[in-house]
């Protein structure tokens, strides 16, 4: 997880929020 650079890092970014959305959506674990 140290090789993230430019559109890694972004890519890296939307996927948490993705999965922090989806799993907001179905239940609140945050």
């Amino acid at each position: 997880m140290r090789n993230y650079k430019g559109k890694t890092v972004e890519q890296f970014l939307e996927m948490l929020i993705a999965e922090r959305g989806a799993s907001h959506n179905t239940c609140i674990s945050y």
